[in-house]
């Protein structure tokens, strides 16, 4: 199966200039947009029968959902969980 790559427009989000996703969290989120946006292919690339999972809409990064993580992290790792 012959991947095309192409830009897809997103909605506008305040995002300050100096906080940006690393290119490898960049690079997750478009692979996780790419299955999104054709799960059959995802499905077909891994192995798993996604015939039947519709598309979604692309994801945008979020500042603050990372920022949650991040902190959700440190407290499991600070209490051993």
């Amino acid at each position: 199966m012959k991947y095309i790559l192409e830009l897809e427009q997103l909605e506008s989000r305040f995002s300050p200039s100096s906080i940006q996703p690393t290119a490898i969290e960049q690079a997750m989120l478009e692979i996780l947009n790419d299955a999104r946006a054709n799960p059959a292919a995802f499905g077909h690339s891994v192995g798993v029968d996604m015939s039947s999972v519709p598309p979604s809409p692309p994801l945008a990064w979020s500042l603050n959902l990372e920022t949650v993580a991040q902190l959700h992290a440190q407290d499991m790792a600070t209490n051993d969980y």
